[in-house]
């Protein structure tokens, strides 16, 4: 099991309840300090739980330090990934949706982590993942093309 703990927030297991008020999402956002490809993963992997996968391509818009990345879907909606190195601590996520928006600001690390301890060992007892591996390949790999994406100057599809 590879993820970002923030997969188990709180604040996202909110949203997710109550996500099918918004109808369907369109857009969005999601912000994080730190690294691009060591951090990004955080502020991705919790837009990727909300809005789901299917990524097409990737541009990084941004530079070192300072990415931004617009995430373009096979089914045409895209979405922001900023990742900022020298923002203070902070993961944030705006939806659009086509009846609402929602913000989310995952605060609550204590729930967030001890969530994702607890789907492990739920994994470790029955032996099943508690998500698709597939879905951490496209994470990663997002991130990567993203980085490739602000050294190219260009969009990078996913094979």
């Amino acid at each position: 099991m590879s993820c970002s703990a923030l997969r188990y927030a709180r604040e996202v297991e909110e949203f997710l309840a109550e996500k099918e008020s918004l109808g369907e999402i369109l857009t969005g956002s999601s912000v994080c300090s730190g690294d691009l490809v060591f951090y990004g993963v955080h502020a991705l992997e919790q837009l990727y739980v909300c809005v789901g996968g299917g990524v097409e391509s990737v541009r990084n818009v941004g530079e070192e330090g300072r990415d931004i990345v617009v995430v373009t879907m096979r089914d045409g909606r895209r979405f922001v990934l900023t990742v900022y190195r020298n923002i203070h601590y902070l993961f944030h996520m705006s939806l659009y949706g086509t009846r609402g928006w929602r913000e989310v600001r995952v605060e609550d690390s204590d729930y967030f982590c001890s969530n994702m301890l607890r789907a492990f060992l739920r994994m470790v007892e029955t032996m099943q993942p508690p998500f698709p591996p597939e879905e951490t390949l496209e994470i990663v790999k997002t991130l990567i093309l993203a980085r490739r994406s602000a050294e190219n100057g260009g969009v990078v599809f996913h094979l």
